[in-house]
């Protein structure tokens, strides 16, 4: 949860006549801050719909990897059309950032809250974004302006990344240094379980690259309301302060209350893949098709996209790994410079022609390079003793290449058939606002008239202000996520016989 320490948050928030609060700001100039009284859209907002989810689409539950990128939209009253982009006497004026990009990518945050009768404001951050999109909203004389936004997450999505290979890093510290080179600072990391032989990524989308590495660790990977790249190990909800409930969610405080239990998606068996990763021997990682001419006084980039990935490439030495000549066969190598930058998985080779009138033809141009091999692609299986369904319906994870070794394979499918051999259940909490919830929290939801009373994890969170804040959760019962317990804690745990259960 939120820090809330100081506010009176815990108990206004189950206060009917507690009066809400929202806060919305756009960073307009793009400094870094909201300061500037136009960067405060608060006295414009009708609507404000904010979703966080862990919930895989597929399966209902937080499987492995990632959860969905954060999503808001903002309704805004549009008098006098102040931001609409076209409008050069409103803010477009004096903005750059709605005149000519159309507010694209603009950083925005929510906040909110309540006023206490002490305090004031007392509000939490609800998210943390900027905007990809605006949809004027003009009908019956009323003039809105929607932006869609997305969380920080989503400018990893854009991004590609090209590395050379590193070697012998624990997950979460690659995941640390990726994020660093994207210019993200602000996360926080769970000590990772593995540590791969080798990582590398050649033209990958970032996001998506970052999500396998998390995948692979048997945690997930995703950002906070206040714009923090999470990246939680599958033991994270047993540790620390998580094992606390921190409120409880009763039919008293909710306006609607449901429970979705889906047999659609229950396994018998899972599946993983696994493939070792290791040396390989110097090789040829790429050769030319044909020669490359470089005119007169002039340079010529080669593109080499090397056939296997490599720790490095060995520099390729004129008259043994090409050979640059002029037409008639005139050798030129006085004149052919050559400079090579490199990643895992490509080189380009720059060749300088310093002779004022002959072009030349470089010919034989190859590349030799350190390989990193893939092993053949093998297999764990584990299988449910429950019986609740008939036949042998198989769930098979593969495509993961950060996957290497039996014991990881094993974790992972023990793993996902704790989540996948029992039916999925999701209760979903309809109710007032409890602003410093957050994901992976644990709370109990209780209905006295069904005898319901469940110790759940937030997997999901869509809030709403217009202007009464609501909060709807998406709830999957702890004893689904980890169906043994107690667990054996090093340092607090005592060796005894029997002894608590050890989780994987």
């Amino acid at each position: 949860m939120q820090n809330v320490t100081g506010t009176n948050l815990a108990t206004n928030w189950k206060a009917t006549d507690a009066t809400p609060v929202c806060h919305v700001y756009a960073d307009w100039d793009g400094d870094g801050d909201y300061n500037l009284p136009d960067e405060d859209l608060t006295d414009y907002v009708l609507k404000v719909n904010v979703t966080h989810r862990l919930l895989d689409p597929v399966f209902g539950l937080p499987v492995l990897g990632a959860g969905r990128p954060a999503e808001a939209t903002i309704t805004l009253n549009n008098a006098g059309h102040r931001y609409s982009p076209e409008n050069a006497s409103g803010l477009a004026g004096t903005y750059t950032s709605i005149s000519q990009q159309l507010c694209y990518r603009v950083p925005v945050v929510i906040d909110m809250g309540y006023v206490d009768t002490v305090n004031g404001e007392e509000v939490t951050r609800q998210f943390t974004g900027q905007i990809e999109g605006v949809q004027p909203a003009e009908a019956g004389g009323q003039r809105q302006l929607v932006y869609t936004c997305r969380g920080r997450e989503a400018l990893l999505e854009r991004l590609t990344l090209d590395t050379g290979a590193l070697q012998d890093q624990r997950i979460d510290k690659i995941i640390a240094m990726r994020l660093s080179g994207a210019g993200m600072t602000s996360m926080l990391l769970d000590r990772a379980l593995f540590t791969l032989p080798y990582e590398w990524s050649d033209s990958e989308n970032l996001l998506a690259h970052l999500q396998d590495l998390a995948a692979a660790d048997g945690g997930w990977l995703y950002w906070s309301k206040e714009g923090q790249a999470r990246f939680e190990r599958a033991t994270h909800w047993l540790e620390g302060t998580h094992p606390t409930v921190v409120e409880t969610l009763t039919t008293g405080l909710a306006v609607r209350q449901d429970q979705d239990t889906s047999w659609r998606n229950i396994y018998r068996s899972v599946i993983v893949d696994y493939a070792a990763i290791s040396d390989g021997p110097v090789q040829v990682v790429y050769r030319a098709a044909s020669p490359i001419e470089v005119r007169p006084n002039d340079t010529e980039e080669v593109t080499c996209v090397f056939t296997t990935p490599v720790t490095g490439v060995i520099k390729p030495e004129e008259g043994d790994d090409y050979d640059p000549t002029a037409p008639l066969g005139i050798s030129m190598e006085a004149y052919c410079l050559l400079s090579l930058t490199s990643t895992a998985g490509r080189a380009v080779a720059t060749f300088t022609n310093t002779h004022p009138t002959l072009s030349i033809f470089v010919k034989g141009f190859f590349l030799e390079g350190y390989t990193i091999l893939r092993g053949d692609a093998q297999q764990v299986q584990v299988d449910s003793t429950l019986g609740l369904i008939p036949g042998q319906r198989e769930y098979h994870l593969s495509q993961n290449p950060w996957v290497f070794c039996k014991d990881q394979a094993e974790m992972l499918a023990c793993r996902l058939l704790d989540l996948l051999q029992q039916p999925a259940i999701v209760y979903t909490w309809t109710g007032r606002l409890c602003p410093y919830l957050e994901m992976g929290d644990k709370v109990k939801i209780t209905n006295a008239a069904q005898g319901l009373s469940e110790d759940c994890y937030i997997v999901g969170m869509q809030i709403t202000y217009g202007p009464a804040p609501r909060m709807s959760l998406e709830l999957i019962p702890a004893s689904r996520v980890f169906s043994g317990g107690p667990y054996f804690v090093l340092g607090s745990s005592k060796y005894q016989d029997p002894s608590d259960e050890v989780y994987y």
